[in-house]
C-alpha cells in the first residue's frame, strides 16, 4: 500500500505535500504536512528544514512563531555545515552535496540512482508514512485523501 501511495502522480508530480526530513540544525529527523506546515518549517533560499525543538531555540521557551523563525534562520546561517539527509553526518555547504532541496554526503550519494534528488523526495515520504500513518486503517485513510487531491487536480 505504501507503494501505492508514493506512485500517486499527476502530469508526473507526486500529489500533497508532506515528508520527514533531517533537521539541519540538530540531524533528529521531523514531520511536516500541507502547503502551510511545509512553508513554516523550511528556511532561506534553500529550503533547509528545522525541527520544531529547534525552531523554538536553544533555552526551549516558548516563542511565538516569529521569534522562533528568526532564531532558526540566524542558527542557520551561523551553522558552517547541514547534514544529511540519509544517513545525517555532517555535509559540507557546496553546490556538489546538494540534490533538489536535500543535502546528501558523497559516500550515500555514489550509489543512488542518476536522479538523487526524486530519490530522496521518495526517502522523505517513506519516512513520514513509516513516522506518522501506522497500522493499514491509517494508511488506506491516507490513500484516499491522496487519491482525491489527484482527481480533483486532474479535473482543474
Amino acid at each position: 500500500m505504501i507503494r501505492q501511495l508514493l506512485d500517486i502522480r499527476v502530469n508526473g508530480m507526486r500529489v500533497g505535500i508532506y515528508g520527514a526530513d533531517v533537521c539541519q540544525l540538530c540531524a533528529r529527523l521531523g514531520t511536516f504536512e500541507g502547503q502551510i506546515h511545509a512553508a513554516a518549517v523550511h528556511f532561506g533560499t534553500l529550503t533547509d528544514y528545522v525541527c520544531e525543538r529547534c525552531r523554538r531555540g536553544p533555552d526551549r521557551p516558548r516563542r511565538d512563531m516569529n521569534e522562533g523563525r528568526a532564531w532558526a534562520r540566524a542558527a542557520l546561517e551561523r551553522q558552517p555545515h547541514r547534514f544529511c539527509e540519509v544517513c545525517r553526518k555532517p555535509v559540507d555547504q557546496i553546490p556538489a552535496n546538494r540534490r533538489m532541496r536535500f543535502w546528501v554526503c558523497e559516500a550515500c550519494l555514489a550509489p543512488l540512482p542518476e536522479d538523487a534528488g526524486r530519490a530522496i523526495s521518495d526517502l522523505s515520504h517513506r519516512r513520514f508514512l513509516d513516522k506518522t500513518r501506522r497500522g493499514v486503517n491509517a494508511l488506506r485513510s491516507f490513500a484516499i485523501t491522496m487519491a482525491r487531491m489527484r482527481l480533483d487536480l486532474e479535473e482543474a
